[in-house]
């Protein structure tokens, strides 16, 4: 299956995405996301192959934005009688608007050129950030049911 094919059958188009970030051997990079509205609902894991670059780049407005550590202590944020801040505390992001394969990407030509290899990119919208891969090669597999 090819990337393009992959993307679009597990797609996390307004699915929650519950953690991300690099591995331990630090040649990958990983997104752990619920998808409620999959063939399969449940938890998976998108292993990024040979991660060359990962930007990420925080989307939210200076009203929403906030230092306060009650946003992320989930007892002190429901408390509160108003919410104005973004909540660190849910611990997930909803992947909207989505996803893009970036055809004919410039980066991932050059990077297929210094390292002999295919490599694409793909950038995640997210309501709280913005995140640029260019990677090697793309795996999915389902991890779990989803947690109540």
């Amino acid at each position: 299956m090819s990337i393009k094919q992959t993307l679009e059958r597990y797609d996390l188009f307004d699915n929650a995405i519950v953690r991300h970030g690099f591995t331990e051997y630090n040649r990958d990079y990983v997104i752990v996301a619920d998808l409620h509205y999959a063939d399969e609902p449940g938890e998976y894991r998108f292993l990024f192959r040979g991660c060359v670059e990962a930007h990420h780049e925080s989307t939210m407005t200076r009203d929403a934005f906030s230092m306060d550590d009650v946003w992320i202590d989930e007892e002190a944020w429901q408390a509160l009688d108003v919410i104005d801040k973004y909540v660190w505390g849910v611990r997930y992001v909803d992947d909207y608007p989505g996803w893009t394969l970036i055809e004919d990407s410039e980066r991932a030509r050059w990077w297929k050129e210094r390292l002999g290899v295919e490599m694409h990119e793909l950038l995640i919208e997210t309501y709280v950030f913005n995140l640029r891969l260019i990677f090697h090669d793309l795996r999915v597999t389902r991890v779990g049911d989803i947690a109540p």
